[in-house]
């Protein structure tokens, strides 16, 4: 997926499990940060945390047109488009 310079890496992927409905994309710039936090989030509270997010928008249910979507988890604030 590209927009404009900025590209981005699918961090979930929708095959990964038969819960997930779509893929979840983040930075290309982040992609190895986003890695470490899934690789070590086992015990970590605050990395199980931000993987629950993303989790969650991998099976949130969306629209059939392009919105923009919040998810509040736990005190952290995500906001994030649905594209069709």
């Amino acid at each position: 997926m590209k927009n404009n310079t900025l590209r981005w890496i699918a961090f979930v992927n929708s095959g990964e499990n038969s819960n997930i409905n779509r893929n979840v994309f983040v930075s290309s710039q982040l992609y190895d940060t986003w890695m470490t936090i899934k690789n070590e989030h086992i015990g970590n509270y605050y990395k199980t945390n931000l993987i629950r997010a993303i989790y969650s928008l991998a099976t949130t249910s969306g629209g059939r047109s392009l919105s923009t979507k919040n998810l509040d988890i736990d005190g952290a604030k995500i906001n994030y488009p649905i594209i069709p």
